[in-house]
């Protein structure tokens, strides 16, 4: 691509960026508002997840400044591929923004109280998996069995078999049990990148954040609806350089 066509593609990008953020901030089209104004508006009263991040806010002032130097001088500078990529990936964020059910897993492999831990552990040799939750007749979720439990029962226990039924594990596999994982429960409209603003918050010395379960409304008496695993949702997610 030559440096005429980037310039081109990016004040396109620009311009529809600049039309979303004049809609979020209540603007008309008939009135004139500065897009560093409305941005501004936007950004401090919080009207949108993706203009409300810090970063993308002040990625959204670089691009400002660059669209504001190629209209008195469009020789001057040259936009990025990689500043065009990131462009683009947050305006189809503001503009469509994914849910987290629609990139999760809805064919969900499961296990069940009355499984045996080895049953459970094939299962999840056999499907390449690291975590399995643990469902209900009614597909409601009642813990999350993982690689780690075994480890977890044996910190509080001096004897274990592979024989024992999960619900035997029950102390260890509850959500909000296990000693090093944590377990989100997600509507299914959140979206993604509510999701990871929510990540972004938790401290350090909290558990590490692994698999999000997916329910109608997010609440743990609800049907599973699907799974995902936070890195494949950050995939989603993640800005491109």
């Amino acid at each position: 691509m030559s440096d005429q066509e980037r310039i081109e593609q990016f004040l396109t990008l620009f311009k529809e960026l600049e039309s979303e953020v004049l809609k979020i901030n209540g603007d008309t089209a008939d009135e004139y508002v500065n897009f560093s104004r409305a941005l501004n508006n936007v950004y401090h009263l919080k009207k949108n997840e993706i203009l409300s991040d810090y970063e993308n806010y002040s990625f959204f002032k670089t691009c400002a400044e660059v669209r504001n130097l190629l209209s008195h001088q469009n020789d001057v500078c040259v936009p990025t591929q990689g500043l065009i990529n990131q462009l683009s990936f947050l305006l189809k964020e503001i503009v469509s923004p994914l849910s987290i059910y629609e990139v999760c897993t809805k064919n969900v492999v499961f296990t069940t109280s009355e499984q045996t831990v080895i049953e459970a552990m094939e299962r999840m040799e056999k499907q390449g998996l690291s975590h399995l939750p643990i469902l209900d007749k009614d597909h409601r979720v009642k813990g999350v069995f993982s690689r780690s439990s075994i480890f977890d029962y044996l910190l509080k226990h001096d004897s274990f078999s592979l024989s024992m039924k999960i619900q035997e594990l029950g102390e260890v596999t509850k959500l909000g049990q296990h000693q090093n994982e944590a377990f989100l429960l997600s509507s299914k409209n959140a979206k993604i990148s509510t999701l990871y603003t929510v990540l972004s918050k938790r401290e350090k010395t909290e558990k590490k954040a692994v698999l999000v379960l997916v329910t109608e409304h997010g609440r743990i008496e609800e049907e599973l609806l699907g799974v995902a695993t936070i890195s494949d949702l950050l995939l989603h997610y993640q800005k491109i350089a």
